[in-house]
């Protein structure tokens, strides 16, 4: 008898923790199964995705920047001469594009009417400005660089991707307000029309609806304004930012 009491608390102990570790599993399998059952958030999708990337399973730069930023222009791809986009992630600014892999790819190409579509995008890929329909395609830049351009590659989160920068037209913001079809105010700022592109010059009372560029500098558009009948009420000068401040908003 006393040898059997020997391994009776020990064999307790074991049977206990086998018991223990059982219920531990059957609690936890309802929890994990109903996980499964949920959605996966998602970054917004900029286009239709309907094949593979080209290049997959390469890390995205870390790299972010506030959205807030206006950034120095905006680069359009040549889509129809390059009807392939090619992202790079961290890269070696002293090195070139050729020694560099690219981390993902837009794919172009043209629908049953001749126009610019998409065969793949990327999941995370969100421009700054898209309407692939009216031929706008827009990336907010960053910086130029030898070989790269600096871009925004996803405005709701601020994703920094580098492209390169032969594939397509890099536009100043004076260059890029000059191809847009009209300019508003900014209800958040009041806007006054000067004489001259002075803050302490005389100001001209119009009314008008939309406001054509005709010249942009720096900070200043002199632009024609019209009535919701486009037509012309009288030109001015108007401060189209302050800083990294916009006080206008624009439509293609």
């Amino acid at each position: 008898m006393r040898h059997y009491r020997k391994y009776l608390h020990p064999l307790a102990f074991i049977v206990s923790l086998l018991f223990g570790i059982s219920f531990i599993v059957c609690e936890i399998n309802p929890i994990l199964a109903d996980n499964e059952n949920k959605p996966i958030p998602m970054a917004p999708l900029a286009f239709e995705t309907k094949a593979f990337s080209l290049v997959s399973n390469i890390s995205i730069s870390k790299e972010r920047v506030e959205i807030a930023t206006n950034g120095i222009g905006f680069f359009k791809p040549n889509y129809y001469e390059y009807p392939t986009l090619y992202f790079y992630g961290n890269v070696n600014l002293e090195k070139g594009l050729t020694e560099h892999m690219p981390m993902d790819s837009l794919v172009f190409t043209k629908n049953q009417y001749g126009e610019p579509t998409t065969s793949y995008a990327p999941p995370w890929l969100y421009p700054e400005h898209l309407k692939l329909d009216y031929g706008v395609l827009y990336f907010k830049v960053l910086g130029i660089g030898h070989d790269f351009i600096k871009v925004v590659s996803n405005k709701a989160n601020g994703q920094i991707t580098y492209l390169d920068k032969n594939k397509g037209k890099f536009f100043s913001w004076p260059e890029f307000l000059m191809t847009v079809n009209s300019v508003e105010t900014n209800e958040a700022h009041s806007i006054q029309i000067h004489l001259k592109p002075l803050d302490h010059s005389g100001t001209v009372p119009l009314e008008y609806e939309f406001i054509k560029p005709l010249i942009v500098n720096d900070e200043w558009l002199y632009g024609k304004f019209v009535d919701d009948q486009l037509k012309e009420k009288g030109k001015g000068w108007i401060r189209w930012r302050k800083g990294n401040e916009l006080h206008i908003k624009f439509s293609f």
